[in-house]
């Protein structure tokens, strides 16, 4: 197979409600043929 094309994401979120982002996020991580690089913020603690 070749090299797939690794898709740049922004992922638009409110850290007050982020369970749905998480989902997503796990969404796009467990498919097979799906290349992504986050560009989300990340959470600060």
């Amino acid at each position: 197979m070749p090299q797939l094309y690794p898709y740049r994401l922004f992922i638009s979120h409110a850290w007050a409600y982020n369970s749905e982002y998480y989902r997503l996020e796990k969404m796009f991580k467990d498919h097979p043929h799906f290349e992504f690089r986050n560009y989300s913020v990340p959470k600060v603690n």
